[in-house]
C-alpha cells in the first residue's frame, strides 16, 4: 500500500541530487519552524495517476478498509517528497 519500489528508487536518484531541494527552509533565528518550505521547484505541479481495485468508498467510508481517511491519505508521503521540493498538488488539498 505504498509506492513500488522503482518510484522509491527515483526519489533517491533524482531528488537527492544537489541543487535540486535548496534547503529544509528553517531559519537561523528560528531553526524550529519553517522545516520543508526551502524548495526551489516552486510554481510547479504534479499529477498522481493510480488504479486500485477498489471501490471509492473503501476510501472515503467511516468502518471500510481505508476507514473514510480518502485517498489523499494514502498518498501523504508522496505529496510531502513533492511539497519538500517546492510543488503543489494538480489541486492545491495540501497547505
Amino acid at each position: 500500500m505504498s509506492p513500488p519500489w522503482t518510484f522509491k528508487k527515483y526519489e533517491d536518484e533524482i531528488f537527492m541530487q544537489e541543487g535540486l531541494f535548496g534547503t529544509d527552509g528553517r531559519h537561523l533565528d528560528n531553526p524550529t519552524l519553517g522545516y520543508g518550505t526551502g524548495g526551489i521547484l516552486k510554481g510547479k505541479q504534479y499529477m498522481i495517476s493510480s488504479t486500485w481495485n477498489a471501490p471509492l468508498e473503501a476510501f472515503t467510508l467511516s468502518g471500510e478498509f481505508f476507514n473514510g481517511t480518502g485517498i489523499d491519505t494514502i498518498f501523504m508521503p508522496v505529496h510531502k517528497a513533492f511539497q519538500f521540493l517546492g510543488w503543489l498538488d494538480s489541486q492545491a488539498s495540501l497547505s
